[in-house]
């Protein structure tokens, strides 16, 4: 029993007294982008598929923005134009029985279907041989190769005419002939295809399963007969739709892709950010027109390109006033890109300054635009106070910027509404209108850390944690919302007079015991007063050290925090603290070498002990708290009843009798390890009243959150 109070009491004190210490993380790394595997050479009439995963650094960017949304600027790209051989091959082998055109070439292979009804009836199924012929009954044999299909139907018109009268003919096409075709160069499965007659050189792209990674898209070569015959550049089709080069397909064609061009990355508030291939445009003008432009919410004032110089990466150009670009001027910003170049082209402030807001007993609060010459009077009429406002004082709750300092400016609604102009004052952006059902003193809130626009902050009665976030802007990316310190007046009032009651309660007892110590013998009487005045100079040492008011409060985002059970009825003088995510834990207590250690993930508690340089001879190994960032003190040894969970409120206290079942908890970043001194019966025993006083002073904080 006495070292389960020895453990409560330690963790109720360390709570108040362990502050972690905290250190900005940084970003991660960016991975490189890799080729992909060719398939092997031959492959048969079924299209292939083409693999679904793609090349690392060939993943874009997954979900969209809403829009005017600013976008940052990501590394993530995906090289323009590779998504669009991603699907299977397969969907896009041509059908074999489609309608031909009266273009269409005959060659061997094809099949011809004629109809004859009339005077003369029949079906006639016809392919054409190896020597470009069909052979018809009582006609004879057709030369048909080479001949379009309009000429062919023209031909086999005559030869019947000639034999036949009375009689209706149709001809179409059945079956068509295949071609053989070779896909080469830097594309994911290169070989020979066989392909309908009708394919063109996209066909074979998506049979072949496209260019790599360090295959071009721009310079694609069809080679008929040992010659180059055309080149296709698919960045055309993408961009325009048009299908120029598309190049219909003959038999023993070879389609070879050779290595890439320079590449060049844009990222951020871009119409299109990737990976591009240059050909033609050479300046960073036209990489934006490639890329669609500026966004809506890109700004145009300033750009930087990074660049790899003499094998290392530097920032090239930091451009500003860089508007002429986009203006038709040639200026001294319109620079030549090279090979690897990383443009970033930043958002403009996403935040809206062209807005006032109502709040308070009115009719109709919210936010409203603020126009040239607005003051008070514009939004705050009779029509628009509800019966209970008061009249005789309200509040103008501004944001001075860019400072972002905040100040309150009073004034009568009374006096505004019977007009004295003194009272209707200009408005300015952001300004918080707050009209008021009963005048007091303005009340606040200290919002600081971690939040877009820390500072003072007045509350009206009833307000929520939540809204007060949402006025500060919410958190900035660097918050770590789990070490958040929340600290009450309220709080710290109800706790100070529970422990000045707890000092005069055994003081009274103290006194009382050490006269009682003179009746026995000297020698005992000493050692009593001793130990009576040392239980004296700990009770001071508490009082004097421990840092009152503080509330345990988990946060989250302003609207996710918003109706649970975290998001508190504010009250005057309260102070939310949000710190930067921690780097570091804290090792204190009967160690060597107290202090900060750099947190390392999956370490154990023994690495940070050996770090701090052991433990002391007076150690109770058995006995080591964990102080989270919240505050909260947990036991590092433990017996789950079920599974750990943070609050170890299904945790049974260990018996290292039998060690069973005996469970380590982890060390987390900003946890602060405390190892508390062994308890020998010839000291001072922890008594009950101490344990009680502090159980006490954590009651305020308990009942708040209930």
């Amino acid at each position: 029993m006495k070292k389960y109070v020895y453990f409560l009491f330690t963790c109720i004190i360390l709570n108040f007294f362990i502050v972690p210490i905290f250190c900005q993380e940084s970003a991660p790394a960016l991975a490189p982008e890799k080729g992909a595997v060719s398939a092997p050479a031959e492959k048969s009439v079924e299209a292939p598929k083409v693999e679904a995963k793609i090349a690392e650094g060939e993943q874009g960017l997954e979900g969209g923005l809403e829009w005017g949304t600013p976008q940052v600027v990501s590394r993530n790209l995906s090289r323009f134009g590779s998504g669009f051989f991603r699907m299977s091959a397969s969907t896009f082998a041509p059908i074999s029985d489609v309608p031909v055109g009266p273009e269409y070439v005959l060659g061997p292979g094809d099949e011809l279907i004629i109809d004859v009804w009339g005077m003369i009836e029949g079906r006639y199924q016809v392919i054409i041989d190896r020597e470009g012929g069909v052979v018809l009954p009582k006609i004879g044999r057709l030369h048909l190769w080479g001949l379009t299909f309009n000429n062919a139907e023209k031909l086999i018109r005559q030869k019947f005419n000639k034999y036949f009268t009375g009689f209706e003919l149709s001809i179409t096409m059945g079956r068509l002939r295949t071609i053989k075709v070779f896909v080469l160069g830097e594309v994911r499965n290169p070989g020979s295809y066989e392909l309908s007659s009708l394919s063109t050189l996209f066909h074979a792209l998506y049979t072949a399963g496209g260019p790599t990674s360090t295959g071009t898209m721009r310079n694609i070569q069809l080679i008929r007969n040992n010659e180059i015959i055309g080149t296709t550049d698919i960045y055309d089709f993408l961009l325009t739709g048009k299908k120029q080069q598309d190049y219909k397909l003959q038999s023993g064609d070879t389609i070879f892709i050779p290595l890439v061009g320079p590449l060049v990355g844009i990222s951020g508030n871009i119409k299109r950010p990737a990976i591009y291939e240059l050909k033609e445009e050479k300046r960073i003008l036209d990489l934006i027109n490639l890329a669609g432009g500026i966004s809506i919410t890109g700004y145009s004032g300033r750009i930087q390109v990074e660049r790899v110089e003499k094998y290392e990466k530097k920032l090239a150009f930091d451009l500003e006033n860089v508007i002429d670009l986009f203006e038709g001027k040639d200026g001294k910003n319109n620079i030549l890109l090279q090979d690897g170049d990383f443009v970033k082209v930043f958002s403009i402030d996403p935040r809206i300054y062209n807005r006032v807001f109502l709040e308070g007993y009115v009719k109709y609060p919210g936010e409203y635009e603020l126009k040239p010459g607005m003051k008070i009077s514009h939004l705050l009429t009779q029509d628009q106070l509800l019966p209970e406002a008061y009249l005789e004082r309200a509040e103008i709750e501004r944001t001075e910027i860019p400072s972002l300092e905040m100040k309150i400016i009073p004034f009568s609604p009374k006096k505004l509404l019977k007009g004295d102009q003194t009272q209707d004052i200009s408005l300015q952006q952001l300004d918080r209108i707050k009209i008021l059902s009963e005048w007091r003193e303005p009340e606040s809130v200290q919002i600081i850390g971690e939040v877009k626009l820390p500072g003072r902050y007045t509350i009206q009665k009833g307000e929520r944690l939540s809204s007060v976030l949402k006025r500060a802007g919410g958190f900035t990316s660097e918050s770590f919302l789990k070490g958040a310190v929340f600290t009450r007046v309220s709080v710290k009032r109800a706790q100070e007079e529970n422990i000045q009651k707890f000092i005069k309660t055994q003081e009274e007892s103290l006194l009382r015991e050490m006269s009682l110590s003179t009746m026995s013998s000297q020698e005992k009487a000493a050692d009593r007063a001793q130990i009576l005045n040392q239980q004296k100079e700990l009770i001071s040492l508490m009082a004097s050290r421990v840092p009152l008011g503080r509330v345990a409060i988990r946060l989250d985002e302003p609207e996710k925090i918003e109706g649970s059970q975290n998001d508190i009825i504010l009250e005057n003088g309260d102070t939310l603290f949000i710190p930067k995510p921690p780097m570091t834990i804290y090792v204190d207590g009967a160690v060597n070498s107290p202090g900060a250690i750099l947190w390392t993930k999956n370490k154990p508690v023994d690495y940070y002990l050996a770090m701090s340089g052991g433990l002391t001879k007076s150690a109770d190994r058995k006995n080591i708290i964990i102080v989270k960032a919240d505050g909260t003190a947990l036991p590092l040894y433990y017996k789950p009843l079920i599974p750990e969970s943070h609050l170890g409120s299904n945790e049974s206290f260990v018996d290292f009798s039998t060690k069973k079942d005996v469970g380590l908890r982890t060390v987390e970043q900003g946890d602060t390890i405390f190892v508390l001194e062994e308890i020998k019966e010839n000291r001072w025993q922890i008594t009950k009243d101490i344990f009680t006083m502090f159980y006490q002073l954590a009651l305020p904080v308990a009942a708040m959150m209930d």
